[in-house]
């Protein structure tokens, strides 16, 4: 027992004096360590300069897409029996409803894809407060959000407007 306890003391006392961090080293560490600190807290500062800036613009809609009808229904707030909203399907992804009006829903059957063309929307930056970049993140993160979004027209779309990238929703800054 006495050999395995002396043992473990050499091991410790071995361990703990070699690779030892002299002094000078030690302080150059801390003064980096505090360098480093202070330009982490001048970045946070600016950061928040930045975030509390109004960067919202007017923002310009326009393009359209193209989905798969999967139904046709009322929208039940203002009419149970008038068809006027659309069950559609993006390419292989999610479903979302759009309310698109009773003269354009009666054109379309379920289970065929059409290019749902949109009438130009200017997003103004006092009502909306917004940017590009909130705006396609809105329209890319939410199927909810293009319930705003106003169908101008529907056709049969073209062969480089299917499948996977169907999208061709414009978002840009106007004045």
């Amino acid at each position: 027992m006495k050999k395995l306890l002396s043992l473990c003391l050499c091991l410790v006392l071995v361990g703990c004096s070699s690779n030892s961090v002299t002094q000078e080293e030690y302080d150059a560490l801390v003064k980096k360590n505090e360098e480093l600190t202070e330009e982490v807290n001048k970045l946070n500062n600016e950061i928040k300069d930045l975030s509390n800036q109004d960067n919202s613009v007017n923002v310009k809609i326009s393009g359209g897409f193209s989905a798969t009808v999967r139904n046709k229904m009322p929208d039940y707030i203002l009419d149970d029996e008038t068809l006027n909203t659309v069950v559609l399907q993006w390419f292989q992804a999610d479903m979302f409803i759009m309310n698109i009006g009773e003269d354009i829903v009666s054109d379309l059957e379920i289970g065929k894809t059409y290019y749902f063309e949109l009438e130009t929307v200017i997003l103004d930056k006092e009502t909306y407060g917004l940017n590009v970049y909130e705006v396609q993140k809105i329209l890319n993160g939410n199927a909810g959000a293009y319930n705003w979004l106003k169908v101008a027209s529907v056709r049969a779309p073209k062969d480089n407007e299917i499948g996977i990238e169907s999208n061709f929703i414009n978002v840009e800054e106007t004045k």
